[in-house]
């Protein structure tokens, strides 16, 4: 019995199916959602264009009745203008539309906690050294 190290893309894809395959025996919800090769994902980014450059805009998903916000960005210069606010109620808006239990995400200390913080997010998960020297956090929104 040997041990491999590799950093091939369909090796990872590979074992990505096979505890898929085994999530969809153990879970009713994901066997009811899913094929037997993947998971629904719903890509649903937002986008702020300004005399036709992009000043800010998000990127996430759907996925298990939440959505995963994963990169949410405002242009240095529109900061502290209430448009990274506006972004997020537009996301809750479109996650309520698809009955999304709510919406998840990650920031770094030196990023944007208190910006979540402030509109309703709430730390569930830190995770300090991650990566060094910082602290990474995982907040949470739950929609009514």
């Amino acid at each position: 019995m040997n041990i491999e190290v590799n950093s091939c893309e369909k090796f990872r894809k590979d074992i990505g199916l096979q505890l898929h395959r085994f999530n969809r025996e153990k879970c009713a919800y994901i066997k009811q959602n899913s094929t037997d090769t993947e998971s629904k994902k719903e890509v649903i980014n937002f986008a702020i264009y300004q005399d036709g450059k992009l000043i800010a805009g998000a990127c996430g998903f759907i996925a298990y009745c939440w959505y995963y916000l994963d990169l949410l960005w405002v242009g240095q210069k529109h900061r502290k203008m209430g448009i990274g606010s506006m972004i997020l109620a537009e996301i809750e808006k479109k996650a309520r539309n698809k009955k999304c239990f709510g919406i998840h995400l990650g920031t770094w200390d030196f990023q944007a906690k208190e910006f979540y913080e402030k509109n309703g997010y709430k730390v569930y998960a830190e995770l300090k050294d991650y990566p060094p020297g910082s602290t990474d956090f995982k907040l949470k929104k739950l929609l009514n």
